[in-house]
């Protein structure tokens, strides 16, 4: 068995997993309601 390192992708959501997330609902309601835009999950706790 493999061991795993820092740098293995463990997983990764589907788009469509992304799309329903509460981040990017959130994401979402700060465009619709504030005109705030992020290009990404990381970019929005910046």
């Amino acid at each position: 068995m493999k061991a795993t390192t820092d740098r293995d992708i463990l997983w990764t959501p589907t788009k469509e997993q992304i799309e329903q997330s509460s981040v990017k609902k959130y994401m979402n309601w700060l465009e619709a309601k504030k005109g705030l835009t992020f290009d990404s999950h990381a970019a929005l706790w910046k």
